[in-house]
């Protein structure tokens, strides 16, 4: 759980953000929770109007609302702050497991300090006191800071099963540690067949002390997806292993990369630059296992721009969410431009009936130049409802067509519910074709989607007083790590989305503006929801679930 600040700044305050834990702050943690003249609280806490606090409080492992006055210090550990009207702070603040984000209404009279870092605490002879890392808290046989593990990769998908990675992982213990990963990849459908074995391999060192600079390389043979769609891994994986419906579209890629990351000290940016040498192929549907539907024809798959192709990407990351899983207030922006180099690449020549006229390969310009932008807002309105707002734009920078596998769509679970999949696809799904040889022909499409998107959504939540939760609310306090923290807290939902497409490939087309509206109510991360179509032909309630948050 993370730590949002609605506070009014005022001089002398500072927010700092960090990755690490100095030992200054962990033995004023522990100072302030130990002395017997703190007022401290475990999980949720509210403080009210008439109530004050003459001396330190501290609240660990839950959500701090006040709305009275604390006269000494106020330390909230692995928790939320909020901060109401009249609310005011005669000390300073200490943060542990979040980010700090100055706003307004409140007041502190001291020095704000908050870390991303969580800081587990245990209970020993009667004071607290950190808990010390075990080998059952890392995954994997562990070998010092090394271990064998395996792992599932981007989810189950048509083209190859479920990918299984296994190998090492390496990492020197120091404050600018070196990592190694090299990892195969098993593909399920492949069966116990060595001959279709792909790999990923990461080397990394860390520069300047605490993170700061990340310089790696990466050499790999996988199966990629064009676009998530909004979906997490889990979420597309068991759609397609129960129902036989992948609703992403995939690629292999195999190539390498070098990149150099920095991190900003005391601020939540993240800078990046990646060259990347890549030979993009199109995979076959495969024959994976399913649970329903077993006999049904898989959805075809578009074609790709196959070939070699170089680029270089810069991005950022701004990201001050007081919460990385289920954040309430904070902004996150991610922004991302590749520019293509060099290439050598054709989507191949492809057939619009078995017996008809062909389509000649169609060879794509060597430096295509395409961006992302995905901007997001958490605001929260009270302590139990918040507003979120997100704003996703991606697509060709120079208006000029770009291949396949960097297209865009929109429609479906993760941008528009209330619309079918691809329901934004430019017209590339309306004419379908075929590749191979006579005695094997198999159906695709031309291509992927639009050359650009827009997208808009919209999310108002309000959590109700009771939940079903299961476990301790403070797991981190907890020797018994293996009890289920489960919290199921009822919130219901209103949201809105709206979405367009434009194409400069010929052939393509524009598409209108479509929107929907709908309603959910979740259980943690489970959510049931009711989308309507505001506009298009297909004007019908949809219901679908979510294993995840919307964004």
């Amino acid at each position: 759980m993370g730590l949002a600040l609605v506070l009014q700044p005022v001089a002398g305050q500072e927010v700092v953000r960090d990755q690490e834990l100095p030992l200054e702050f962990t033995g004023d943690v522990l100072a302030l929770v130990n002395d017997p003249g703190t007022v401290l609280l475990e999980g949720d806490a509210s403080i009210p109007p008439d109530r004050v606090i003459q001396g330190p409080l501290a609240v660990v492992g839950g959500t701090l609302s006040l709305l009275g006055r604390v006269e000494g210090d106020v330390l909230v550990l692995n928790g939320n702050l909020f901060l109401g009207d009249g609310a005011s702070i005669g000390g300073d603040v200490l943060g542990g497991g979040g980010v700090g984000n100055p706003g307004a209404e409140g007041r502190v009279a001291g020095l704000v300090t908050v870390y991303s870092r969580r800081l587990p605490l245990i209970r020993e002879e009667g004071r607290l006191v950190p808990r010390r890392e075990t080998a059952r808290d890392r995954p994997g046989l562990v070998l010092g800071d090394s271990r064998l593990t395996i792992r599932t990769g981007r989810g189950y998908n048509r083209l190859e099963g479920l990918p299984i990675l296994f190998g090492p992982v390496i990492r020197t213990s120091s404050r600018n540690p070196l990592r190694l990963d090299a990892l195969a990849v098993f593909r399920t459908d492949s069966g116990f067949s060595l001959d279709d074995l792909g790999y990923w391999v990461r080397l990394e060192q860390g520069l300047g002390g605490r993170g700061r600079w990340r310089l790696g390389a990466s050499a790999y043979s996988e199966v990629q997806p064009l676009e998530d769609r909004g979906l997490s891994d889990l979420e597309a994986s068991l759609v397609t292993a129960i129902y036989h419906r992948d609703l992403r579209d995939h690629f292999l890629n195999e190539g390498w990369s070098a990149y150099l990351e920095a991190r900003t000290p005391g601020a939540p940016v993240t800078a990046r630059l990646t060259y990347q040498d890549e030979e993009h192929r199109f995979r076959a549907v495969g024959d994976p296992w399913t649970l329903l539907r077993s006999d049904a024809e898989w959805r075809p798959l578009p074609l790709i721009s196959a070939g070699t192709f170089r680029s270089l990407e810069a991005s950022v990351e701004v990201d001050n969410r007081n919460n990385e899983d289920d954040p309430t207030d904070g902004w996150y922006l991610r922004a991302s431009v590749r520019r293509g180099l060099d290439a050598d690449w054709a989507v191949p020549e492809y057939a619009l009936t078995d017996s008809g006229p062909t389509v000649p390969a169609a060879p794509f310009r060597d430096d295509p130049t395409f961006a992302r932008i995905d901007l997001r807002r958490y605001a929260r309105v009270d302590p139990t409802s918040d507003l979120r707002l997100r704003l996703y734009v991606a697509g060709s920078v120079s208006e000029d067509p770009l291949p396949p596998q960097f297209q865009q769509s929109l429609g479906g679970l993760g941008s528009l519910p209330g619309h079918h999949r691809f329901a934004l696809d430019c017209g590339a799904r309306e004419v379908p074709a075929l590749v191979g040889n006579p005695a094997s022909l198999q159906q695709v499409y031309p291509r992927y989607g639009c050359d650009r998107t827009a997208l808009i959504q919209a999310q108002y939540r309000n959590e109700l007083d009771f939940n079903f939760g299961t476990g301790s609310g403070n797991q981190d306090w907890d020797d018994w790590r293996w009890w289920p923290n489960v919290d199921l807290t009822v919130a219901w939902i209103l949201f809105m989305d709206a979405g367009r497409g434009w194409s400069y490939t010929p052939g393509g087309s524009d598409t209108e503006t479509l929107a929907d509206v709908g309603a959910g109510l979740t259980l943690g991360d489970l959510g049931l929801f009711w989308a309507y179509p505001m506009n298009g032909q297909d004007r019908r309630v949809r219901f679908f679930l979510r294993l995840q948050h919307r964004f």
